[in-house]
């Protein structure tokens, strides 16, 4: 069995929609990484399905972050919406 440097794993364990207009970016700003995921259908909402570690943080509407294992791991992004996740290089 190889070991693995546990910084070369990636906090985010399942990403899935069921939108075919979605668009997902990795951005990063120093030690700092985001995940957009951008549902760009203007007719339908989209189910989004998120699985990650205690590291990642959910980015409110307000700019607050909250646990992304806070709620359920699935969840509807509206027409148009984006849902923003973050959390520290390791």
């Amino acid at each position: 069995m190889q070991e693995q440097n546990p910084a070369a794993v990636p906090p985010i364990r399942l990403l899935q929609t069921n939108g075919d207009s979605v668009v997902i970016s990795l951005l990063e700003k120093d030690d700092d990484r985001f995940l957009v995921i951008v549902n760009r259908d203007h007719l339908y909402s989209m189910k989004l399905t998120l699985i990650a570690d205690y590291s990642v943080k959910k980015v409110q509407n307000d700019g607050s972050l909250i646990s992304a294992n806070r709620y359920a791991y699935s969840m509807e992004v509206g027409l148009g919406d984006a849902v923003i996740y973050t959390w520290r290089k390791q």
